[in-house]
């Protein structure tokens, strides 16, 4: 093949390759076609994840010797006495087995259900209760045996406030014997011959703290005027729940006088030692024409009879 020849080869395709160039076009889009892929729902999303569920705790554990529960707010001691003993005056067993008073919101609280310690003997010692014994009170103090009304009220606050609690006699008793455990904070409150100055200014402080008290009187006195209370006033008092007992018939010497014979001697201890009678029956309905006889017979033996048991 020759130059010409080479030459026109060229020529023929370049004027190809132009007129592709020019007259080339982009390709149409042909029609979007769902693939069958498409077609499927998206997955649902996932369920949100509970949380861990709390196990809850019930309301209290139950023995036959305790309760262990969960304090709600605002209980104190009286109130979970209340809530598991049925007595709010029972808080000092909450009191002085937990040793506190006020509980936090959910905390637990061992509640004995009995008394755990009647004997009141503990590793560092054995318990105390102290006995308090009044005569008269007035405005002023007057004597060694007059207390001031503002000085007795003083004292009354400050056990109240130092968490005493006044025991009465008969507990105190069972107490001294092993059969009754008391508060660790116990106080017996006793007042001498039978003065109405206890009505009048004891008795409503007393009143006011929730403590109880026994009156020793002589019965001799009683119902004689004066400052001497009189025997219905001791019955109203027995009736607000405060102790009466006996303080001897004439608040004589009870030692044998000289030249007086053991028959004498007996007959006058007799009187001097016996109960007032007036109130044995006192108490409630149960003090029946029984009781009186056998209070007739038995209190008037020269010392202190001890109570029949009632018949449950």
């Amino acid at each position: 093949m020759g130059i010409r020849s080479t030459y026109q080869v060229f020529l023929v395709v370049g004027l190809v390759a132009a007129t592709a160039c020019t007259t080339a076009r982009p390709p149409e889009k042909s029609a979007s076609v769902e693939s069958p892929a498409s077609r499927i729902p998206p997955p649902p999303a996932p369920a949100p994840v509970p949380p861990p569920s709390v196990e809850r705790l019930p309301e209290l554990f139950e023995s036959r010797d305790f309760v262990v529960a969960f304090a709600k707010a605002g209980d104190t001691a009286e109130s979970l006495a209340a809530r598991y003993l049925g007595e709010p005056r029972k808080a000092w067993m909450i009191e002085d087995y937990v040793g506190a008073r006020v509980f936090p919101e959910g905390g637990e609280v061992v509640i004995p259900k009995d008394a755990w310690n009647p004997v009141g003997v503990f590793p560092w010692g054995y318990q105390l209760v102290p006995v308090l014994v009044y005569h008269r009170i007035d405005v002023e103090q007057k004597g060694r045996l007059t207390i001031s009304t503002s000085n007795f009220e003083a004292q009354m606050r400050y056990l109240h406030a130092e968490g005493f609690r006044a025991v009465s006699l008969r507990d105190f008793m069972q107490f001294s014997i092993g059969r009754r455990q008391l508060p660790r904070k116990s106080v017996l409150l006793a007042f001498d011959d039978g003065y109405r100055s206890f009505l009048r200014y004891a008795r409503p402080v007393l009143k006011g703290l929730g403590f109880s008290a026994t009156l020793f009187v002589y019965t001799d006195y009683i119902g004689s005027g004066g400052n001497a209370l009189s025997w219905s006033e001791l019955r109203a008092l027995i009736d607000e729940g405060f102790e009466v007992q006996a303080h001897s018939k004439t608040h004589d010497n009870l030692r044998r006088r000289e030249g007086e014979s053991e028959a004498e001697y007996a007959k006058r201890m007799d009187a001097e030692l016996a109960y007032p009678l007036t109130l044995f029956s006192l108490r409630g309905t149960s003090r029946s024409s029984r009781m009186r006889t056998w209070a007739r017979r038995r209190c008037r033996t020269g010392r202190h009879p001890r109570l029949p048991r009632r018949r449950a």
